[in-house]
């Protein structure tokens, strides 16, 4: 799906733009991001599925967490908060909290042709970076809470 969404934003700007290729850092960046929003999402309901100790609970919680929690509650509070500080759509669509919400994360890398002058780099940076600082703080958690390696024989 990453390489369709590449190919159709390099469409969809050739139409506006004049015809442009998907970059190599592009597609590498693309790749990237989505690797590291597996391996979180991954780590995730792992995390959950230690924590609960039942199968289909960690499941639900899982979606619950990536699905309700950082797509579409992400999406909800920006609004919300958008409607409270009387912020147009850029405002509300570049916030902070959108940062962590995975589809603005992949339409970032989408919509970002060269790193160096693109709106979205920051956001971008700062999502992956969070969501790799979530992913090592899960696993030291659980490696740390883990009998077998928290207390070496």
């Amino acid at each position: 799906p990453v390489v369709f969404f590449s190919w159709l934003a390099a469409y969809f700007r050739q139409a506006q733009d004049g015809w442009q290729f998907v970059s190599l850092l592009q597609f590498g960046a693309a790749y990237a991001g989505l690797i590291i929003a597996s391996v979180c999402f991954a780590i995730i309901g792992l995390y959950l599925s230690w924590r609960l100790q039942r199968t289909l609970y960690a499941i639900m919680a899982s979606y619950t967490v990536v699905v309700g929690g950082l797509g579409i509650a992400t999406v909800m509070l920006s609004s919300l908060w958008g409607e409270f500080t009387h912020s147009g759509y850029e405002a509300i669509s570049n916030g902070p909290l959108m940062w962590l919400n995975p589809g603005w994360l992949l339409s970032a890398v989408m919509n970002t042709p060269d790193f160096t002058r693109g709106v979205h780099t920051g956001g971008l940076i700062v999502g992956l970076t969070a969501y790799g600082v979530i992913t090592l703080a899960l696993l030291w958690h659980m490696i740390a809470r883990f009998r077998r390696f928290a207390y070496p024989s």
